[in-house]
């Protein structure tokens, strides 16, 4: 038989507790039909559902074909430190951060992201945020001169290597270096924005403008 973590009145987790343990707590009133139930597996349900629990259940209508039907909820991660959480989770129980609205970890799989990634490298999930905190984020990171892809800081003016304004052309990613064709809008190493927009690259390639 599994056993079982219960939340109490208090909205506190308790457990694990056996079959017995459980059946002892219902008699006495201290977990009722709708107390929260989860097995160490993770599934999740309401204790109404188990069969013979309590007499009259609001649940005992419905069969179900285990002690808790396997309701697991999606995994995701917090955006802020990276940590597993449960799908419905409001604070991660790591860094006590909400989970969304960070660009630092990817959602969907818990990968590093970079500061102006618009998607993640790999799981291909958009990544979330405002453009303006990513921007203010990455002023003191390393960065890379778009037009010679030579190393520059976060807040350099012009590239000491080719002396161009280091951000603004298509020729490297601005975060990790590497050369782009002229059509391309999202960096296909990092994941990152690409400055200028393709209606603009593809006229300056068709009729010379600049």
């Amino acid at each position: 038989m599994p056993n079982y973590f219960y939340t109490d009145a208090n909205g506190q987790k308790q457990g694990p507790i056996d079959d017995q343990q459980l059946r002892t707590l219902a008699a006495q009133g201290v977990i009722g039909p709708h107390t929260p139930l989860e097995t160490e597996g993770g599934h999740q349900g309401m204790a109404g559902q188990i069969p013979g629990l309590f007499a009259a259940s609001p649940f005992s209508a419905a069969p179900t074909p285990q002690a808790v039907p396997v309701t697991a909820a999606r995994q995701l991660f917090c955006t802020n430190c990276g940590n597993p959480i449960s799908e419905q989770a409001v604070a991660c129980m790591s860094c006590g951060a909400k989970p969304t609205g960070h660009r630092k970890f990817c959602r969907q799989c818990g990968t590093g992201i970079a500061p102006a990634q618009v998607i993640c490298t790999q799981c291909g999930a958009g990544v979330g945020g405002a453009a303006g905190s990513s921007a203010a984020s990455s002023s003191s990171q390393q960065a890379f001169c778009t037009n010679c892809g030579n190393a520059v800081s976060g807040q350099a003016v012009a590239c000491m290597s080719c002396g161009a304004k280091p951000a603004g052309h298509r020729k490297f990613c601005g975060v990790c270096a590497t050369a782009l064709s002229s059509e391309q809008v999202i960096c296909v190493k990092c994941g990152a924005a690409i400055g200028r927009s393709v209606g603009k690259g593809l006229l300056g390639k068709w009729f010379g403008s600049k």
